[in-house]
């Protein structure tokens, strides 16, 4: 009989021990790996407890009550493919979980979702096929493929995307969410972006806008690269594009894994090898337009359940030949060039790869960390970046033991962003708020075209964004304060000048919707620029031009 009781009694205490281990919890979210735009209405299965639920609008997932030991999840969702993940649950868990597209449905997307509250303005996307259209060509003959966005071109080899008239500093070009700072106030200064990180290209216009700085003037590109793989396995690709015009090959790969042994660790590599020789018309060859690229980038994360950090840096490398016919040393020349049916022959139709002066050597180096950190229904962004520009432009010299560029151009540009991004209050309004700062140092040697400087800007930001039934309303403001300083030794006399310069950003936008298919959309938008030191700081004399502005003393 005592026996009896003992083996009873540990019966009732396994049991009892078992029940009170089957409580842990297995959560998580289910996103679109291109997009990385979280999935509404996913199928989460697992088939062992025939358990199964469904993504939220937030695509979230939970189960409830689970005991530890290994399960299969099985994930479906409609447009892309399967997967299959296995988890050894010992603890409450949550899993980011990403989904791939069908391949045979990948199809160009054309402002699909975003997180959160979508923009409501003015938003052109380009990705999927319709990207995939424009391997091979440079940034701006991409980004000419959005409705609004045409190309300024300087020769065959150069050129830079305008946005409804405007180009240079009056847009903002978003590099892997830094924003790109060069020598861009040239017109033939090129943005210094391999295309081939783009995941997606994006033209904004509207409250979004005012994130990246009230200066946007034209509008806002981003260039997103698809997010890091946090599936297990790894992950290769390799484009080759060629042009029978010029004879231009494309070499472009891509490597990314996540480690087995640390799955929260995943990594890319990228890079593209571009050259292309004298450009081709109907008629002859355009002498000394040959173009070489060699671009690389690497990135790495690390992601966990409530925070990631993400390390990313490139390098991009162009020599770009000028056409020998266009060096005009007058306005004679110019009018002279102008009015031929077609230039000298004795620039013309010199076949091959060689590149000589006039050309521009040009390198950009970018390094990024970014943090993300989830607390709550709140999120905090920190992004922490440098890069490093320099342009030297050789012109035709007289004598061939000078090797140094006519003009060299460096700066040096650190940028620090914060954001939080909080929970929804007072009814579903959900907004972020924002601070950036951006330090920068120029130098030049050579010919004079803008002075040395250095300046910092500080920023802050905030943008709201309301949306209940039919009605869909945004708001936001921006306010930034810029310094430069700079000096001109003149006649022997060492002469420190300061600028400062307020500029104050507003958006608003009303949006209700009469159909599914139908909207009627109310903009509102204020945007100021404070002036780059080249509008201010032309001349070979050292006086300074002011056509707007005034500075006294100066």
């Amino acid at each position: 009989m005592r026996y009896i009781f003992m083996l009873c009694f540990a019966f009732a205490l396994q049991q009892s021990v078992i029940s009170q281990s089957c409580s842990l919890t297995l959560k998580g979210h289910v996103e679109d790996s291109d997009t990385k735009d979280r999935l509404t209405g996913a199928t989460v299965i697992i088939r062992s407890l025939s358990k199964e639920v469904t993504t939220d609008d937030n695509g979230d997932f939970s189960f409830q009550g689970l005991c530890p030991g290994n399960y299969q999840l099985d994930v479906t969702h409609v447009g892309c493919e399967p997967i299959t993940r296995t988890v050894d649950l010992t603890r409450n868990l949550h899993l980011d979980l990403l989904m791939p597209h069908l391949k045979n449905n990948l199809q160009e997307v054309l402002v699909s979702g975003t997180k959160g509250v979508a923009n409501t303005g003015y938003k052109q996307e380009l990705s999927g096929a319709r990207l995939a259209e424009t391997n091979g060509l440079s940034l701006a003959e991409a980004l000419a493929k959005i409705n609004g966005v045409t190309l300024l071109q300087t020769g065959a080899t150069i050129s830079k995307p305008v946005i409804h008239g405007l180009h240079s500093n009056r847009i903002l070009t978003i590099n892997n969410g830094v924003r790109q700072e060069g020598q861009q106030w040239g017109n033939e200064h090129a943005p210094e972006i391999d295309p081939f990180i783009a995941d997606k290209l994006t033209v904004i216009k509207g409250v979004d806008e005012l994130k990246y700085g009230s200066d946007a003037i034209g509008g806002v590109i981003l260039v997103d690269p698809r997010p890091l793989r946090y599936l297990p396995g790894h992950h290769a690709e390799i484009n080759t594009v060629y042009f029978t015009n010029n004879d231009q090959y494309v070499f472009s790969g891509v490597y990314e894994q996540q480690l087995k042994k640390q799955p929260a660790f995943s990594y890319r590599l990228q890079g593209t090898f571009k050259k292309a020789a004298n450009v081709r018309t109907p008629d002859y060859r355009l002498n000394n337009t040959a173009l070489q690229e060699e671009n690389f980038s690497v990135t790495a994360g690390w992601k966990k359940e409530h925070y990631n950090l993400e390390a990313f840096y490139s390098q991009v490398h162009t020599k770009a030949g000028i056409f020998t016919g266009s060096h005009i040393g007058n306005l004679t020349d110019l009018q002279k060039a102008i009015e031929s049916t077609r230039p000298n022959d004795i620039y013309l139709n010199k076949k091959g790869y060689d590149i000589g002066r006039p050309y521009q050597d040009v390198t950009h180096r970018l390094f990024k960390l970014k943090s993300n950190l989830y607390k709550g229904a709140s999120k905090f962004q920190l992004t922490l970046a440098a890069q490093y520009n320099q342009r030297k432009e050789y012109d035709i010299v007289r004598s061939s033991t000078n090797t140094k560029p006519q003009l060299n151009l460096s700066i040096l540009t650190l940028t620090e962003d914060l954001a939080w991004e909080h929970p929804s209050v007072l009814n579903n309004m959900k907004g972020t708020v924002g601070l950036s700062f951006m330090q920068q140092d120029n130098s030049y040697t050579g010919r004079y075209i803008i002075p040395y400087y250095v300046s910092a800007t500080y920023g802050g930001y905030w943008i709201e964004k309301w949306k209940k039934g039919k009605w869909d309303l945004q708001g936001g403001l921006r306010f930034d304060y810029k310094n430069f300083s700079t000096q001109r030794l003149r006649n022997g006399v060492l002469t420190t000048y300061n600028f400062d310069f307020s500029t104050f950003g507003a958006s608003a936008n009303a949006a209700y919707s009469i159909l599914p298919d139908m909207r009627v959309n109310l903009s509102f938008s204020h945007a100021s620029r404070a002036p780059h030191v080249n509008t201010f700081g032309l001349g070979e004399t050292g006086r300074y031009r002011t056509n707007v502005w005034s500075y006294p003393g100066v």
